[in-house]
């Protein structure tokens, strides 16, 4: 499935069930995993169940670009909900959206990576078929530029040393038809 593991951390991938990454590394950052995506148009629909064992860690969605390692991420954020960018895993360059979210409560969360060829879109769900938009913008004008876009990435983001988990449940690249099982 994914490539990229980093150092200090692992991936476990049990066929058609789940994969976890655990974030052992010390000095925080972000830590991920990513994969080339479908061509566009397409939805990655992603159920995550987030088991955070240390304080301050977070999971986080996106693209990442690989020529240069930037990221352009989603993010739950304490009581909020975040869309920042980075260009390395330590160092914060922005953040294009925060919003106070009440019904993200950190673990389970359907999230939606979609690109239209010309856009790419920031999404959540509350049941894995209907997404709404969160954030949206033009690839030309974003962060990672017309092409960076080439990377689907989740990974832990992580502000301390502590151990932390990530379970993906859900890694749907069908994600633009969804229906109910």
């Amino acid at each position: 499935m994914p490539a990229g593991v980093p150092a200090g951390n692992t991936l476990t991938e049990v066929s058609g069930k789940a994969l976890t990454l655990a974030g052992t590394s010390t000095g925080g950052g972000i830590r991920g995993v990513y994969k080339t995506p479908p061509s566009a148009p397409y939805r990655i629909a992603i159920l995550a169940q987030n088991m955070i064992i240390g304080d301050d860690s977070w999971p986080s969605f996106g693209w990442r670009d690989s020529a240069n390692g930037h990221m352009h991420l989603l993010l739950p954020n304490g009581p909020a909900m975040d869309v920042q960018q980075y260009s390395n895993p330590t160092t914060f360059v922005g953040a294009d959206k925060v919003t106070t979210m009440r019904s993200v409560d950190g673990s389970y969360l359907w999230v939606g990576l979609r690109d239209d060829g010309t856009n790419v879109y920031f999404e959540l769900s509350q049941d894995g078929v209907n997404f709404v938009t969160y954030f949206t913008i033009s690839k030309a004008s974003g962060y990672l530029g017309s092409s960076g876009y080439n990377r689907v990435f989740f990974a832990l983001r992580q502000n301390n040393s502590e151990n932390s988990l990530l379970t993906i449940r859900v890694w749907d690249e069908n994600g633009l038809s969804r229906s109910f099982p």
